[in-house]
């Protein structure tokens, strides 16, 4: 609720707590999308590159993350070599080749 009526400090106090008191990786990713929704970048990163070396499924998801901020971030050649390192690792397949396919028609299209 502190989010919602602009008491951003607050809020990502109150969801750190929540991450300090029982640190699950669904939290502490939960804090990562805040800090980047508050424009923390480097915390939200940072946080998320500590995510990524939990496990090969967490990092899969960072990956996706990533992917899907560089694709709406207009880094497109970035998101292109992350959706392609997502198929190889066989995670987000399906939603990596929607992605592929939708970048290779914005480059037809520019060309």
């Amino acid at each position: 609720m502190q989010l919602v009526v602009g008491k951003i400090d607050e809020g990502l106090a109150t969801a750190k707590a929540v991450v300090d008191q029982d640190s699950t990786a669904a939290n502490q990713m939960e804090y990562a999308l805040l800090l980047l929704a508050a424009g923390r970048e480097d915390a939200g990163l940072a946080t998320l590159d500590a995510l990524a070396g939990m496990s090969s499924e967490t990092a899969a998801v960072v990956e996706r993350l990533r992917a899907l901020r560089d694709f709406e971030g207009g880094r497109f050649d970035a998101a292109r070599s992350r959706f392609e390192k997502l198929i190889q690792q066989g995670a987000f397949v399906s939603e990596s080749l929607f992605y592929l396919g939708g970048l290779a028609e914005q480059r037809e299209a520019w060309e």
